[in-house]
């Protein structure tokens, strides 16, 4: 087998994961400023989930830090321009997180309409500089990874998103990621991941996060 007939890495699997923190993080402000002044049991519900989301952004930053842009720095003549780019907007969100996360605890605390209007604020600049960020690396990063990452390179990059994030979070996580995707979609992210979480998946965490979204959303 040549080099271009070997097996390449299905890229799709890192938008749908981005796809969570566009949907999340978007979201998240508009809940937050919906919560009555003082509705502490809504505010920790809230500030959960978003301590969930921000967990796993970090994680992912952390992912690519460690296992991808070293590899291609390491292989691709023309990936240090990309990399230093990406190395700084991964900067400029995690100072944008630090911000967010400094204020969630006293806004779960609290519910105070002032406290969630200071974290609303500051989840929608965190989502505007990463969502401009994602965009980016979509482009930019994602066709340098055919040709020059291994599937199973590729496939720890993977695993090492859902394996850093707390076992009581990781449900939340998989039913965010899989839940835009369509029926090839999910069978395929599926078959790239431990078996234990696709049988989690399978074995009622479907339903559990169909449950868990709609107390999340209010609409359940």
């Amino acid at each position: 087998m040549t080099a271009d007939e070997a097996p390449r890495p299905d890229t799709h699997d890192m938008v749908l994961v981005h796809q969570v923190f566009r949907r999340e993080l978007g979201l998240l402000p508009g809940l937050i400023r919906a919560v009555s002044d003082g509705d502490t049991a809504r505010s920790e519900q809230l500030g959960a989930h978003a301590a969930v989301m921000l967990e796993f952004l970090a994680v992912h930053h952390a992912g690519e830090d460690e296992l991808l842009w070293p590899k291609l720095l390491e292989r691709v003549p023309s990936a240090p321009v990309t990399v230093e780019r990406m190395e700084r907007a991964h900067g400029e969100v995690h100072d944008r997180l630090v911000r967010v996360e400094d204020i969630l605890p006293v806004w779960r605390a609290s519910a105070a309409a002032t406290d969630g209007e200071e974290l609303a604020e500051a989840i929608v600049a965190l989502s505007a500089r990463l969502n401009d960020h994602l965009i980016d690396e979509e482009y930019a990063v994602l066709p340098l990874v055919i040709g020059n990452i291994s599937v199973d390179e590729w496939a720890e990059l993977g695993a090492h998103g859902l394996a850093h994030v707390a076992p009581q979070d990781r449900l939340a996580v998989l039913g965010g990621i899989l839940e835009e995707t369509d029926d090839a979609e999910r069978a395929t992210f599926l078959g790239h991941i431990d078996p234990v979480a696709t049988q989690l998946w399978n074995g009622g965490g479907a339903e559990a996060y169909a449950t868990y979204v709609a107390v999340i959303r209010g609409t359940g």
